[in-house]
């Protein structure tokens, strides 16, 4: 029993740590994954800017070549238009990025938290299979009605001797 026994533990164990070293496997390559999207999103944001200033500066052009003064009336209206419409893209976009990456560190977490899961679990298994393993150990002596305690017969007393003779209390 005691051999099968330690090697039931020590799969446990190391099931628990295997376990525990693919789950944190996965949840690295998920903030990873997460830090992509981000960079993807801020990417995408620096575009959109790009094309709503070159828009503006067309929408500019174009007033001024018409003689029209920029920054007044109609051509100011028509610039703070495009401006918030470009604001509320970028916002939806930005938007949509972080919340692939939050979900994406989110679930990332989650596998680190269940990888250490399993690792506790594996060292509680080994734990308490060395306390069923001792206890089994200590049963085994057998003999006259002594329920087969390999400390049956033994001075169980609270006290010990020095070896001069002395009972250290």
């Amino acid at each position: 029993m005691g051999l099968g026994k330690g090697f039931e533990m020590s799969g446990q164990y190391k099931a628990g740590k295997e376990g525990y070293k693919a789950a944190k496997e996965r949840g690295m390559a998920l903030l990873q994954q997460a830090g992509q999207v981000t960079r993807a999103g801020l990417f995408e944001l620096d575009k959109i800017t790009d094309v709503q200033g070159d828009t503006l500066a067309r929408q500019r052009a174009q007033f001024a070549s018409a003689g029209v003064r920029i920054g007044t009336g109609t051509p100011q209206v028509v610039g703070e238009e495009t401006s918030s419409e470009f604001e509320q893209k970028k916002f939806a976009v930005g938007e949509r990025y972080a919340s692939q990456a939050d979900y994406l560190r989110s679930q990332a977490l989650q596998e680190i938290k269940y990888g250490k899961k399993l690792r506790k679990a594996g060292r509680l298994s080994l734990l308490t299979g060395g306390v069923q393993l001792f206890g089994s150990l200590m049963n085994l002596g057998g003999g006259g009605g002594q329920g087969g305690n390999l400390w049956a017969g033994t001075n169980t007393s609270s006290s010990l001797t020095t070896p001069f003779g002395g009972a250290i209390v």
